[in-house]
């Protein structure tokens, strides 16, 4: 595999601009280019004040660890993020993923249930760690239990695990005899209100 591109590098981020869609490279080099992309760049809050030749190393450093390429395409050229690089995007943003909490709690209870078979082991061990990770009550073995919307970021968590048909996402109004021990846990109000 490639080398990682540690911390925040400005070859990370630009990567996961490329990886938004195609990107023109003459607009890193163009004179409004930190007006263009600042919206884009996360973490260098110095985009104005990065040189060129900073800019052109990153992306040649992309290109060397096939995480991007440059591609000519009529006049112009273009970044283009390879199979490798999505894959490396990918594997970012499940590394990174967080659910937000909205201020106000819906009195919905978010259930993840799953029977993932034997011969996926790893997988099944993946997708446990990972709704511990995110914050997940461990009601049983193999359900988990959180109070807020989280459907996108369990499709997503699914989806990198490959195991979109043991997973089911259910959504209820009460746990019953269970739900003031769920409640304590999330630091949710245990009466009604």
């Amino acid at each position: 595999m490639v080398a990682i591109l540690r911390g925040k590098s400005l070859a990370k981020e630009i990567l996961f601009v490329a990886g938004a869609g195609t990107l023109l490279v003459s607009s890193f080099f163009a004179p409004n280019a930190a007006q263009l992309l600042k919206p884009l760049l996360r973490w260098h809050k110095r985009w104005d004040n990065i040189e060129q030749r900073r800019i052109k190393e990153a992306i040649q450093r992309l290109n060397q660890r096939r995480l991007a390429q440059v591609v000519q395409k009529g006049d112009e050229q273009y970044l283009e993020v390879t199979e490798m690089g999505k894959k490396y995007i990918k594997k970012f943003a499940y590394e990174t993923l967080r659910i937000s909490q909205p201020s106000k709690w819906d009195k919905r209870w978010r259930i993840i249930i799953f029977d993932i078979p034997k011969h996926e082991t790893s997988a099944r061990n993946a997708f446990r760690e990972k709704l511990r990770e995110l914050g997940f009550y461990p009601f049983q073995k193999s359900v988990f239990v959180y109070p807020f919307d989280c459907q996108d970021e369990i499709d997503f968590t699914v989806e990198c695990l490959d195991l979109g048909k043991y997973v089911n996402y259910l959504v209820a109004t009460s746990l019953h005899n269970r739900e003031g021990e769920v409640r304590k846990y999330f630091g949710l109000p245990l009466n009604n209100t």
